[in-house]
């Protein structure tokens, strides 16, 4: 009975059996491990995906509701194949962001996350059943780290990541320096880099401070050219390799982040702290037209 009840339910939300479904896994994963070394993209037929359905129908329209969205290169993301969405990190609420302004392209986002987060009752499920990445940080063999993302890129899946690894400890939101895993990504699936860039998250939910929140709070995000990342191909993937791969994800990054940045007004509830108030980019002088003027 016990076993009739979970091919039902597998029935229900997975729209096949549970052993077809793990005889497909099975078949899928050997021919990832056959194709890993050529290079080539798998396409296979979609299963339904009920976790993501569900979490996409309930958290599209809040978010929707609670934010003004400002929305820009959306076209830069490629309508299919494998992509990889290289994101700046200044709040807890940035994946949200970064997921929305992915599905509103037409794309499934798969998000690279801490394995922490994965490992919390019921939050772990939900990612897991709509296929997010879990990373160990941390581990021995960076590469083994980075399997399941590279098996989605050769999926032809959208994978998004944050390169600095974590929310930016920067005082006035810059970016820290990038970790090699997304050059790591791009050199080993040959996928285009997608720079894309969120302000405004900072003001509803900082990082250490003091949530805040009011409706027409606006949100950017921008999405940038692909990197040009065509002196790398071909190299082999060594520490030089990698760390120049990552240093121009990184400075097209950070360019972009300057730009949306600068055109983003703080709203006048918002209490930000000086550094974030007094940025300006380099080379500008204060109150000159790169900066920002401190409210009195």
């Amino acid at each position: 009975r016990g076993a009739r009840r979970f091919l039902a339910a597998s029935r229900l939300f997975m729209g096949t059996s549970a052993t077809v479904m793990v005889d497909q896994c099975t078949q899928t994963r050997a021919r990832v491990r056959r194709t890993r070394e050529a290079g080539r993209i798998i396409r296979v037929k979609r299963r339904r995906e009920f976790w993501y359905g569900t979490a996409r129908s309930v958290l599209r329209p809040l978010l929707r509701l609670a934010f003004r969205w400002r929305m820009e290169g959306l076209d830069n993301i490629p309508p299919s194949g494998g992509v990889i969405v290289a994101c700046n990190h200044i709040s807890v609420l940035d994946p949200f962001a970064h997921a929305l302004f992915v599905d509103s392209a037409g794309r499934k986002v798969r998000m690279l996350g801490k394995a922490e987060v994965f490992r919390v009752f019921g939050v772990g499920r939900i990612l897991r059943g709509a296929r997010q990445i879990p990373v160990q940080r941390g581990s021995a063999d960076a590469s083994r780290a980075l399997e399941p993302a590279v098996d989605a890129l050769r999926f032809g899946e959208a994978v998004a990541i944050y390169p600095e690894g974590t929310v930016t400890h920067n005082e006035d939101l810059t970016l820290m320096a990038g970790r090699t895993g997304v050059a790591r990504l791009a050199l080993a699936t040959g996928a285009p880099v997608i720079c894309c860039a969120v302000w405004g998250t900072h003001a509803c939910l900082p990082r250490r401070r003091k949530a805040r929140w009011r409706p027409g709070l606006v949100i950017a995000v921008r999405a940038g050219t692909p990197v040009d990342l065509s002196q790398f191909a071909g190299k082999p993937m060594d520490a030089q390799t990698l760390q120049g791969a990552t240093t121009a994800v990184m400075e097209d990054l950070s360019a972009l982040v300057a730009d949306v940045r600068l055109s983003w007004k703080p709203p006048r509830w918002a209490r930000l702290w000086p550094e974030v108030e007094n940025w300006r980019p380099s080379g500008s002088e204060p109150g000159g037209d790169g900066g920002r003027k401190p409210r009195s």
